[in-house]
């Protein structure tokens, strides 16, 4: 490790751990005493929070993002195809888990993901739908361009999906292994579209480079 030791590290994170523990049981103390000039239980104070920021997967609006990398068919299973979700989620400040748009043979959106409902927005706040039903009615409020960095892709490139519009896996066998192999071929969607095309819009073969949605599970 460059420039300090792990020991020390370690010892630095630990003091930053400290000051922030102070800073909440501060905070703490100021809403024991806001809870006392505005006569709320603690009941009545639980329920108005919740009211004011419900989390994704709780009602709250949940985060959707198209990958600004593009990755190859053998992704490593759906399994990888997530992870790649959330690392990318996570190197750009992105709270909550975060899962793949993606089927194989045995899952899919519909039986994997949180029926959100609550919103599905972009991280600019655009609304692609008001909540699972509305996801998968057969289009989008929005195509979803928008990356986890903020960027946009255009409408010309494509995603790897083997879904159908309305969350379930495609019949066609078009996977790439279960998403393990960079031989034959792959569902896919369209970027851009906010028709059944966002999701369905032919195939590509598994060598070659394609983006993934992700889509927040949980969290705020």
């Amino acid at each position: 490790m460059d420039g300090e030791s792990f020991d020390a590290v370690v010892q630095r994170v630990s003091m930053v751990a400290s000051r922030r523990g102070v800073l909440r049981a501060g905070v703490g103390a100021l809403a024991g005493v806001a809870l006392d000039i505005l006569g709320l239980s603690a009941g009545e104070e639980v329920e108005a929070r919740r009211r004011r920021r419900k989390r994704c997967g709780e009602g709250g609006p949940c985060r959707v993002f198209v990958t600004e990398n593009v990755l190859g068919g053998s992704i490593g299973g759906l399994a990888g195809a997530d992870e790649a979700c959330q690392l990318f989620a996570e190197a750009s400040n992105l709270r909550g888990t975060y899962k793949a748009w993606l089927s194989d043979s045995t899952a899919s959106p519909k039986t994997r993901f949180v029926h959100s409902t609550g919103p599905y927005k972009l991280l600019d706040g655009t609304q692609i739908a008001g909540n699972w039903t509305q996801l998968t009615d057969g289009s989008l409020r929005a195509p979803i361009t928008i990356t986890e960095t903020g960027g946009t892709v255009t409408g010309s490139e494509f995603v790897w999906t083997n879904t159908n519009v309305d969350g379930t896996a495609g019949t066609a066998g078009d996977h790439c292994g279960n998403w393990s192999t960079a031989t034959g071929s792959g569902l896919r969607g369209t970027v851009g579209h906010k028709d059944s095309n966002w999701t369905q819009s032919g195939t590509g073969a598994c060598n070659t480079g394609q983006h993934l949605y992700c889509f927040q599970q949980s969290g705020r």
